[in-house]
């Protein structure tokens, strides 16, 4: 996979210099090719609990899921781009209600740890800086039943 995205930079670059592309318009298409790799990381509609709707962009919207005895991770919102249309800061809002088991909601960020965010039972709203390159929400269930509400700016 890696392999692949570093020979399609390698054959945007040089098409990009033979057609005289500004550096503006290269920075574009790389940014583009790194967005559609980080989309394989998202949970799919089809594979979440419940509905999600993107905002702007892929790091932004609002997700209301209602889930019973689940185990796992979903990937809601985030992405691998260098540029965000929605900007480099985003407000999350949460509210985790558990009737059993446990749920959280988390960040990856790059090659850092998993930093919890929120947890059961829990209301909880931030102003994150979001850096470049990979950042994801996920939520993180373990025999979970109960509802998540988030919203992100």
């Amino acid at each position: 996979m890696i392999k692949n995205l570093f020979v399609c930079v390698i054959l945007i670059f040089i098409i990009a210099v033979s057609t005289g592309c500004s550096k503006n318009e290269i920075l574009t298409h790389y940014n583009n090719i790194i967005q559609s790799t980080g989309k394989g990381t998202l949970t799919s509609n089809y594979e979440l609990n419940g509905d999600r709707e993107f905002g702007v962009d892929d790091y932004v919207g609002t997700y209301i899921a209602q889930y019973e005895n689940y185990s796992g991770i979903e990937y809601v919102f985030g992405g691998t781009s260098i540029e965000h249309e929605s900007g480099s800061e985003v407000t999350i809002t949460c509210k985790i209600n558990t009737t059993s088991g446990s749920a959280q909601l988390i960040l990856l960020s790059g090659s850092d740890k998993p930093v919890v965010l929120c947890k059961n039972n829990k209301v909880y709203k931030v102003t994150l800086k979001i850096q470049d390159g990979s950042n994801y929400i996920g939520i993180k269930g373990d025999n979970f039943t109960g509802n998540i509400e988030l919203n992100i700016k």
